[in-house]
């Protein structure tokens, strides 16, 4: 019995030496874990974290690019098809600017007027035009001739090609015309052209 407990007392030192040994090894892999941990926190901050930043602003940039892309398609087409249509009027579009001409193109307007006065027989002394401040021009034929021919001119003007507006149309008669068979008329015509002064400013 004395020799058990000699045993035991003898051995103590090794139990704490064991002891000992265990806890430094327990604090070895502690701090072996938190390096380890340290470590990985370290590069997830400082290495992944920028990659993954620099992932997601790619992935958003080819999105953007592929909307852009799109975009730019749309554009293209809207244009390809604007080429094909224009190019399928341009032949007739000097059509376009006589009815409707870019300026005010008073010769054109003046030839207009004398030719249908010419074909009716119905003299004019001259053409005045007053400009409007909107994207027209005025002129008045006033003068007398037959019905007839008053009407026939005034169905020549309503089916000109320019655009123009007779708003209203005076007819009188005195005894010299009377005896004459003619009647007097005043006829008001705007003449429209496109006004693109407004877009310039």
């Amino acid at each position: 019995m004395p020799n058990l407990q000699f045993n035991i007392s003898k051995l103590s030192p090794l139990f704490k030496y064991l002891e000992k040994q265990r806890q430094v090894e327990k604090n070895r892999k502690i701090f072996e874990l938190s390096i380890t941990f340290g470590l990985i926190s370290f590069f997830l901050f400082f290495a992944v974290r920028p990659t993954l930043l620099t992932i997601s602003a790619l992935i958003g940039d080819v999105r953007s690019k592929k909307v852009l892309s799109t975009t730019v398609k749309a554009k293209i087409d809207q244009i390809i098809i604007a080429q094909d249509n224009f190019a399928s009027i341009q032949e007739k579009y000097f059509l376009v600017e006589e009815a409707f001409p870019s300026h005010q193109n008073y010769v054109g307007a003046m030839n207009l007027v004398d030719s249908a006065t010419s074909q009716n027989n119905i003299t004019l002394d001259k053409i005045n035009f007053t400009q409007s401040k909107k994207n027209y021009f005025s002129t008045q034929i006033s003068t007398s001739s037959s019905f007839m021919s008053t009407i026939n001119l005034i169905d020549n003007l309503s089916h000109a090609r320019r655009l123009l507006d007779i708003s209203q149309i005076t007819f009188s008669q005195d005894k010299e015309n009377q005896s004459q068979g003619k009647i007097s008329f005043v006829l008001p015509i705007n003449i429209f052209f496109e006004n693109n002064s407004d877009e310039k400013k």
